[in-house]
């Protein structure tokens, strides 16, 4: 499943956009998103195309061929999609938002981390 939004500015800060981790790109990219996965990119600056190749709910495949994207466009994907990322001024380039705990590795080894120093903070205080 594909949504293409254009939130307002107030939208964007209550949903907690503005905090997310930035990428800059001057080039055409491509993203992979695996089955089961749900992706969220947010247009901060600059202008560009997006191809989305995804599968809908009947597991048919669909495109969403050469879609605008500018400065407030928030692209959901929910499922298996590629995404073709073209870029209009290689100097402006694009900043795209993501959420950071798409960024799963890096939440995997933050959260193993925190237990293990939660767990010495307990021991240390019970007197093991």
């Amino acid at each position: 499943v594909v949504e293409i939004t254009f939130p307002t500015p107030e939208e964007a800060a209550s949903m907690g956009i503005r905090d997310w981790p930035q990428q800059f790109h001057n080039k055409e990219w491509t993203e992979s998103i695996g089955e089961g996965q749900i992706a969220t990119r947010y247009v901060l600056s600059g202008k560009g195309r997006v191809t989305i190749d995804y599968y809908d709910d009947e597991n048919v495949n669909r495109q969403r061929a050469n879609q605008r994207v500018y400065p407030g466009t928030l692209i959901e994907v929910d499922g298996e999609a590629n995404l073709f990322w073209e870029v209009d001024d290689s100097k402006e380039g694009l900043i795209v938002l993501t959420p950071s705990y798409e960024e799963g590795g890096k939440l995997l080894l933050v959260a193993g981390a925190l237990v293990v120093f939660c767990a010495g903070l307990i021991a240390g205080s019970t007197g093991f």
